[in-house]
């Protein structure tokens, strides 16, 4: 697997670096020249929360075709590697890619602070809270990259297996049915309604933002950063059934 990962990051580097290099460039054209000219800073946030926005999905994207052209490449048959494998060294890939993206943005943000003194150090401390805030919500994150992207790959197996346009559409209906099973699963068994689409992320992230230039207020409700455990345990066995069909899919196309 490890061999995998080190030739998918090596293939990719260049995409990888540029991206990076890119949204570096760019948050430090807004953020200096927002100030200078004296924008709005509701309008700096957005336009960052933008452009990461935009970086997180190409990166997700990346991910995907990576998977994609993988088992597709007749080379990639022949390596003795396990299809289990294949699945992991692009797992790793896409959390990878979060670490460094979730780095840069935090240090963008400590880096903005300390020049903008935006946020004391009071307020940061009240803002995060505690240690277990902090984890819970890299925990949501991650779950939720890690939900998606096994999904992702399970689509695009699908969609692999079969021939012609079918096999596409076949992929997106699969990723989406996916989702509202697992959704329709949970309201079932847990007796809860709240609109998520099978992803702990989208439970307890509602964050309350008020800013205003000068003494605003910056605040998280902490009653929504509560987990589920009854959730994770069941989107945990959805995450290992979506594996071994995943697995199941590969073995049935190799042997093909």
């Amino acid at each position: 697997m490890m061999k995998l990962l080190k030739y998918d990051l090596k293939r990719n580097a260049t995409t990888f670096l540029s991206v990076g290099a890119i949204l570096i460039a760019l948050q430090l054209i807004i953020s200096i020249m927002g100030n200078i000219r004296g924008w709005d800073p509701k309008i700096i946030l957005a336009l960052t929360i933008v452009l990461y926005s935009f970086v997180g999905t190409f990166s997700v994207i990346l991910v995907a075709i990576t998977y994609r052209k993988n088992i597709k490449a007749y080379s990639r048959r022949l390596l003795p590697q396990r299809s289990s494998h294949i699945i992991f060294s692009v797992l790793v890939l896409g959390w990878i890619t979060f670490i460094v993206l979730l780095a840069i943005s935090v240090l963008h943000i400590v880096i903005y602070n300390y020049f903008e003194r935006i946020l004391s150090a009071d307020q940061i401390a009240d803002l995060l809270g505690s240690v277990p805030d902090v984890l819970v919500v890299l925990f949501q994150l991650f779950w939720a990259y890690t939900f998606l992207f096994v999904t992702i790959m399970l689509a695009s197996t699908l969609s692999a297996s079969i021939k012609g346009r079918l096999g596409g559409w076949i992929g997106i209906i699969s990723f989406f049915a996916i989702q509202s099973a697992l959704n329709w699963l949970e309201v079932k068994l847990l007796g809860e309604t709240n609109g998520a689409t099978g992803l702990v992320i989208s439970r307890g992230t509602e964050v309350e933002l008020s800013y205003v230039t000068g003494g605003g207020q910056l605040k998280i409700d902490r009653s929504l950063l509560l987990i589920d455990l009854r959730t994770v345990a069941i989107e945990l066995i959805f995450i290992a059934l979506i594996i071994y069909a995943t697995v199941l899919l590969l073995n049935r196309k190799e042997q093909v």
